[in-house]
């Protein structure tokens, strides 16, 4: 069962562009009485494009929002992408999984596949490699840095078909690019359909693992596959 918050009214937009701009609108919300009860923040709330930060020019105030929302019992959504910008020396995330091997692979198995969408040059997780993917996103959930100590959040997983900003078949990775199941390398065009699925997977579990198991997680996931009702 879906968290019974995801039922009610949520407000989204593409372009909320900082933390005063989303805090004039719910200000508007309370003085006309229109109920809300989660406020959704796209990727111009990120540093360069880089998720799970925020941009410290223009949210730097964002922890005050945050905690208005929790002290009113509402919520909020932020959005998490598989790709990573790459080569930023003080990007901690996209650092992790390149330490760790986590990062989908050229046709040769050996070199990080980058190719550009919204920061620019980016890595994508392989998110096949579902357990050592896991392990890694179950941290980055736990960033207070980001989250802040709040717990009343969900996560949007978009771009997961996985998007391409290059000119490539079907603005997706290449079919022939290489994935990593824990035992096997395995090519994308075996496991396209299901990339989405897996990052979801990752993505629910790393917020269970944070709630304890006490609060049910709310995703939404853009690329799905059966099943992804159950995680």
């Amino acid at each position: 069962m879906a968290p019974i918050w995801a039922f009610w009214y949520h407000h989204c937009r593409w372009g909320f562009q900082s933390d005063e701009d989303v805090t004039n609108v719910i200000n508007k919300f309370d003085e006309l009485k229109i109920p809300y009860d989660c406020i959704w923040l796209d990727i111009d709330h990120t540093d360069e494009k880089k998720y799970f930060t925020w941009n410290p020019k223009t949210f730097g105030g964002i922890k005050n929002f945050l905690k208005r929302l929790n002290d009113n019992k509402r919520f909020f959504v932020t959005i998490i992408d598989p790709h990573l910008k790459a080569n930023e020396e003080s990007y901690d995330i996209a650092n992790k999984l390149k330490e760790n091997d986590c990062l989908v692979k050229e046709n040769n198995t050996s070199v990080n596949y980058v190719a550009n969408c919204w920061p620019g040059p980016s890595y994508y997780g392989d998110f096949i490699n579902y357990d050592k993917l896991l392990t890694q996103y179950k941290a980055f959930f736990k960033k207070e840095g980001y989250f802040m100590n709040f717990n009343n959040f969900g996560t949007w997983v978009d771009m997961n078909e996985p998007a391409v900003f290059d000119d490539t078949y079907e603005k997706s990775m290449p079919k022939t690019n290489m994935h990593y199941d824990g035992k096997n390398f395995i090519e994308h065009r075996e496991v396209h359909n299901i990339y989405g699925y897996y990052y979801q997977k990752v993505a629910f579990n790393s917020l269970l693992n944070r709630f304890n198991n006490k609060i049910r997680p709310f995703i939404l996931t853009r690329s799905y596959y059966a099943g992804c009702q159950k995680n």
